[in-house]
Parts: C-alpha cells; sequence; structure tokens
C-alpha cells in the first residue's frame, strides 16, 4: 500500500520573514512555466502578496479587493510562478476548493482545515505543511 504522506513535509516557521524566504527560495527552483500554490487565510496571503510586490514581482490578477472584502478568516490561494509572476484569489469556487495543477503546495496548518490538506495530498505533488511551532508564544 502506498503512502500518501510520502511528499509531505512540516515546517516550523516562526514569522513572515521565514515563510517568504523559504517560498522565494522554492520559487528558484521551480521548472521553467512551473508555479506552486500557497494556502492560508487571507492576513497570511496579503503579507505575502505585499511583500512580494515590495520584491517587484510581477502582479497577475487580484480576485479580491486588498481593502474591504477580504476577511482575515477567509482561505486564499496564491500563485507564484517561476516567471516571478504572483496572483492571488479564494481559495474556495461554488464551496469546493478550486483545482490547480501546481508544482508543489503549501499549506498553512494554522489557518487551512483538513480538506484542503487532503486535496493537496489527494494530487501526488509535493505538499509543504508550514506553522508556528507547538511551543511558540507570541
Amino acid at each position: 500500500m502506498e503512502d500518501k504522506y510520502k511528499n509531505v513535509v512540516i515546517y516550523d516557521i516562526n514569522n513572515s520573514h521565514e515563510l517568504l524566504s523559504l517560498l522565494i527560495i522554492k520559487g528558484t527552483q521551480l521548472p521553467p512555466h512551473g508555479y506552486f500554490m500557497v494556502f492560508a487565510k487571507g492576513n497570511t496571503i496579503d503579507h505575502l502578496f505585499r511583500d512580494l510586490i515590495k520584491l517587484n514581482y510581477k502582479v497577475s490578477y487580484v480576485e479580491y479587493d486588498l481593502s474591504d472584502y477580504i476577511r482575515d478568516d477567509d482561505i486564499l490561494m496564491l500563485s507564484f510562478g517561476s516567471d516571478g509572476i504572483v496572483s492571488v484569489e479564494n481559495a474556495y469556487g461554488k464551496s469546493k476548493i478550486k483545482d490547480s495543477d501546481a508544482e508543489e503546495f503549501f499549506v498553512s496548518m494554522d489557518d487551512c482545515t483538513q480538506d484542503i490538506v487532503d486535496y493537496c495530498i489527494g494530487t501526488g505533488k509535493h505538499v509543504t505543511l508550514f506553522g508556528k511551532p507547538d511551543d511558540y508564544d507570541d
């Protein structure tokens, strides 16, 4: 019987700078025209998105208004391409997770529900679960 968790890695991330560094490194390792997806709550994605813009990454599209319509508890997905193009959209469409053919998935263990983890693992692609360490104090 095949181990469905063989492509899963878990990272303890203490702050948004550690996550951003990890994503930028992973972005340089993508194949041409490849991309990965990050699933997290709106506030996490918003921070990542703004930091990537400051670093001169290009925006493909954003399916949410950065000011009024995003709720902190909405689950969004940020796409990060090998070409340096970033896009953001809601993770759910018509009450189900939107399909993706990403090369790799990053999922916030602190933000996302098990259905997103199961979806990503079910693709057979590499999945990185990230979150604050158990002994982390704010």
